[in-house]
């Protein structure tokens, strides 16, 4: 079974102590440095992002952080309330039915443009 590859970022210390070691009783979840893309030495993507940050910055931060890494998720913990939220992207289908050529088009431009947030 795979282990699932957890980060934390922008935990205070006290709470980084508590959490790793609550984290590291599980034989599934593996804690992980956090590394920025391509830098030598750097791990895996982590499956899922531990971070703390007040309110009004959180819902910023967690989409920088799937944009960069649509794959994971984020566990975002408000700083000021202790309240955890999960952001996660989900992949998202709709039928578009018979198109005309031109439509078809007008369809290829507007996905484009839905990758921007």
């Amino acid at each position: 079974m795979a282990r699932t590859r957890v980060t934390l970022t922008g935990v205070p210390h006290l709470m980084r102590d508590i959490l790793s070691g609550l984290l590291r009783i599980d034989p599934g979840i593996e804690l992980v440095e956090p590394a920025e893309e391509g830098e030598p030495g750097a791990t895996e993507a982590p499956d899922v992002v531990i971070v703390f940050e007040a309110s009004e910055r959180i819902d910023a931060m967690s989409m920088e952080i799937l944009y960069r890494r649509p794959r994971c998720r984020v566990l975002a913990v408000r700083a000021d309330t202790g309240e955890p939220v999960l952001y996660e992207l989900r992949p998202h289908r709709r039928a578009l039915g018979p198109t005309t050529a031109s439509e078809l088009v007008a369809a290829v431009r507007t996905a484009g443009r839905r990758h921007h947030f």
